[in-house]
């Protein structure tokens, strides 16, 4: 494209017909499938151009050794493409292949060509805007420890929050919370755990998490998105990768444009840089509820059903059944913890998963409670999830509603815990 050419009549993709018949695979790349599948070593890119100080561009490699590598390309791509195409066919996947992964390659190559416009003056504005809150805040972290250190330094942070007072080098002598290989934990988690703490008196932890939230967003966002805008379009062209996850889902990189912040309002303010073409629009467009509607549709459950057509807000809907209330009765507290359950027990959320959730004040007992009054009041969602996970028993591998194939391998492992990640692997997918 880049050089004037427009790619016309695309039929088929070895790299996706791969990622079709196996998204698990190591890789989809066209070597390492010509190995596996075709027997037949491709010659590598290092016998025409070398590697190092010593690298040539490929037009400058001689034609006698350039041709053939370009001929064996063709050749090869349309051997694997015959090759895994055939397997495509015979599990039953071809629709999906032909009507949504092939497609897709040229919609993805458009919107990588097309690329996003992007107002640097905004992200500017916004970094020097953080930088001013964030000298402010090392002040105040200064003031709260009992001397000196290195705020980004995780074994200094350790040391000020739980070494003891009478401690050379002292600290504020907190209770550590948790422990890895290289000592006390300062983690998100932990961190977390002593802002909701009500016998911590001091601010540091609730401060340092404030702290490493706003230097990301300036180094991780505002910096590095500002740096990967195209000079010759003033746009960022990302590139989306259609053959990573395990899933069918999309990924992004350089940068990844699907990874931006959305959970606080200073990271949803970066949204703002992304603008639309003078005389254009930007739409942010997403399916209403789409899991568990998903879920409705897959468990054919009559009470998930009766609350959607009933059109009412399906997470007060959920909470008035688990609890035993009418709709008007239904308090937020019951609504969150129901729209908890409702996303959580499509990802197999246990008792501990939801009790952290819905945070201080709620015990893994009445977490186990609320999720037992969900799978009582929805049995025909917990008899469909079961379903799934005995089929990824019998089968290895579960099938989306497209009928693309996951295989789980960890569900047939002898270790409890490797088997209870393939279980729940067997329900996300689906």
């Amino acid at each position: 494209r880049a050089a004037g050419v427009r790619v016309a009549g695309l039929a088929g993709d070895s790299m996706v017909a791969s990622y079709v018949v196996d998204a698990t695979r190591s890789t989809h790349k066209m070597d390492a499938l010509s190995e596996a599948i075709l027997e037949h070593r491709c010659i590598p890119i290092t016998d025409l151009i070398g590697s190092g100080r010593h690298q040539r561009r490929f037009d400058e490699a001689p034609l006698s050794i350039a041709g053939p590598y370009a001929a064996e390309d063709a050749d090869v791509a349309l051997r694997l493409a015959i090759a895994l195409e055939a397997q495509v066919d015979a599990m039953g996947l071809g629709e999906l292949y032909r009507t949504t992964e092939v497609p897709l390659v040229e919609v993805l190559a458009e919107l990588e060509w097309n690329g996003i416009k992007v107002d640097p003056d905004e992200l500017e504005r916004q970094r020097r805007g953080l930088e001013v809150r964030i000298g402010a805040l090392r002040e105040r972290i200064e003031q709260s420890a009992p001397r000196p250190f290195n705020i980004d330094s995780p074994k200094q942070l350790a040391e000020i929050l739980f070494n003891d007072p009478s401690d050379s080098p002292s600290g504020l002598g907190l209770k550590v919370v948790k422990r890895t290989k290289t000592g006390a934990s300062t983690d998100v988690e932990v961190l977390e755990k002593l802002t909701l703490d009500p016998t911590v008196e001091t601010l540091l932890p609730a401060q340092i998490l404030e702290y490493r939230q706003l230097t990301k967003l300036v180094g991780t966002y505002l910096v590095a998105l500002r740096e990967a805008i195209d000079l010759k379009t003033g746009r960022i062209h990302a590139s989306f990768h259609q053959t990573v996850t395990a899933t069918g889902r999309l990924s992004s990189s350089d940068p990844n444009l699907q990874n931006i912040p959305i959970r606080s309002d200073v990271g949803r303010a970066i949204r703002r840089a992304f603008v639309a073409a003078r005389g254009n629009v930007l739409l942010s467009l997403d399916y209403s509820q789409i899991e568990l509607r998903v879920l409705a549709h897959l468990s054919q459950d009559p009470s998930l059903i009766a609350a959607f057509e009933a059109g009412t807000d399906i997470h007060r809907a959920v909470a008035a059944e688990v609890y035993g209330a009418a709709l008007s009765d239904v308090t937020d507290e019951q609504r969150s913890a129901a729209k908890m359950v409702n996303f959580g027990i499509v990802y197999g959320i246990t008792a501990w998963g939801l009790a952290r959730r819905l945070g201080a004040g709620t015990s893994n007992e009445r977490a186990r409670q609320i999720i037992d009054d969900y799978k009582r009041r929805f049995a025909g969602i917990d008899a469909f999830l079961q379903r799934c996970v005995q089929e990824a028993h019998e089968h290895g591998f579960v099938a989306t509603i497209l009928g693309r194939r996951r295989p789980v391998p960890q569900i047939l492992s002898r270790n409890g815990a490797e088997r209870a990640l393939g279980e729940r692997i067997a329900i996300n997918t689906v």
